[in-house]
């Protein structure tokens, strides 16, 4: 960047730092991060903030940004608060960045496109003959930049070119796409049904790999896609050496440079650079975000650090998901009053505790029919024997449970058979009468025929 200091110019040379932009103090993921043609920037996971590296040039902006874009010695992002766009940099041709708010931009040459929060295009910077500024109608998901042209993805997934088309590359193929890429002299896309790589333009740069991929970007003379099964980049196109040595490393996002690439990596989040340009990654970015506990979930995502078996609270409870008996409803203690696994929390409700007249009736409709005036005086009788010892659980109440029950022969001048509904008709009474554990065991014993 220049600095005038007075009647004199001093160049202060950022390359010779390594990086621009506030170190961070913990190990952090980037949420974002994009290369133009010998340096990169990222966005730090943990606090937003913007650190740039290689041959930078300008003062990287402080603040909260959510996307970021470089091309050629220039970079603009995207900020936080209100979706406008900030740029810094040098530039042959001027860079003055666009009024408005933005969802999402793209860099590439020494000219910049993005996606507006209407879902237009725009274009700055750059070359003010190339055409880019003369953006396609419409509404588009997404943009990519080249050396001399531009596509987009639309909002129907179908692809549109501009600019310089001399060798194809403005041209797409008909279908519909996840995503686009463009280099200097040709271009790149996702098709959205199989995520095979469609590449059109010079003919030296169209040697996609095959098979499924989650993203794709293209350099100059080389472009690089993540592989679906395993987040792999694989590189082709007519550079050779070191910008298409990709590493084994799975990467949820890339982004290629003039002559290098770099990209976030699945596990941690941290930044992996590769080729002949800026792979002085502040140290921060590059050790990722820690995962203390080795659960494949990062420190500062996961509710349990420390417990590999649970990393998710989705109630806020203090239980982790996987053990917690109501995950979805706030069960702190984790009850459970009947043993059934579920906890009190989200189970059903218990069902009100029985009367006396309740049980009277149950124990009686157990004896199977009976005669209307038998069978109302018995519930009576029964209801009131109950009610008289509710919840005593002394020896007179078990002993008179005892002889309510091998009475029940006579009272109703039939013989008792032993069925499951009189066995459980009396085990609630015996729970009401708290005789259940109690001190009289011969009504235990009514399994016999009466």
């Amino acid at each position: 960047m220049l600095r005038r200091v007075g009647t004199a110019t001093l160049v202060v040379l950022t390359v010779m730092l390594g990086y621009s932009g506030v170190a961070s103090a913990a190990p952090t993921g980037a949420a974002a991060v994009a290369s133009g043609s010998a340096h990169s920037c990222a966005i730090r996971a943990d606090d937003a903030t913007i650190a740039c590296w290689g041959a930078t040039s300008g003062d990287v902006p402080v603040g909260r940004f959510t996307g970021v874009a470089a091309a050629g010695r220039q970079t603009c992002a995207i900020r936080e608060s209100d979706g406008g766009v900030d740029c810094w940099g040098q530039s042959f041709w001027g860079l003055t960045p666009p009024s408005g708010a933005f969802k999402s931009i793209a860099g590439g040459g020494e000219q910049f496109c993005g996606v507006r929060a209407d879902d237009t295009l725009h274009c700055w910077g750059g070359d003010p003959w190339s055409g880019l500024a003369d953006v396609p109608a419409g509404a588009f998901r997404s943009a990519a930049v080249g050396e001399s042209h531009a596509c987009a993805v639309r909002g129907d997934r179908t692809v549109a070119c501009w600019g310089y088309d001399d060798y194809g590359m403005s041209t797409p193929p008909a279908g519909e796409f996840a995503a686009v890429a463009a280099g200097t002299s040709h271009s790149c896309g996702v098709r959205a049904g199989d995520g095979s790589v469609a590449c059109w333009g010079a003919e030296w740069m169209l040697g996609a790999p095959a098979g499924a991929h989650d993203a794709v970007s293209a350099g100059a003379q080389f472009s690089c896609a993540l592989r679906a099964a395993d987040g792999e980049p694989a590189c082709w196109g007519a550079d050779i050496g070191a910008p298409k040595k990709a590493p084994a490393v799975a990467l949820r996002s890339i982004v290629t440079g003039v002559r290098h690439t770099c990209g976030i990596r699945r596990a941690d989040r941290g930044v992996t650079c590769w080729g002949e340009a800026a792979l002085d990654i502040p140290a921060d970015l590059a050790a990722g975000d820690p995962d203390t506990d080795g659960d494949g979930h990062i420190d500062r995502e996961d509710a349990f650090p420390n417990d590999a078996a649970e990393w998710a609270d989705g109630d806020g409870d203090g239980v982790g998901d996987n053990g917690d008996n109501c995950p979805a409803t706030a069960n702190p203690g984790q009850a459970d009053r009947d043993g059934n696994g579920r906890g009190d929390a989200c189970d059903a409700p218990p069902p009100p505790a029985p009367t006396a007249a309740d049980l009277a009736r149950q124990l009686v409709d157990a004896l199977g029919p009976l005669p209307s005036g038998i069978r109302n005086a018995l519930i009576v009788k029964v209801e009131r024997l109950l009610s008289y010892y509710e919840g005593s659980g002394d020896a007179d109440a078990c002993r008179a449970l005892d002889t309510l029950v091998g009475q029940l022969g006579a009272l109703t001048g039939k013989k008792i058979d032993d069925t499951e509904a009189l066995r459980d008709a009396i085990v609630r009474i015996q729970q009401f009468m708290g005789c259940d554990g109690g001190a009289a065991t011969g009504h235990k014993q009514h399994g016999r025929k009466r």
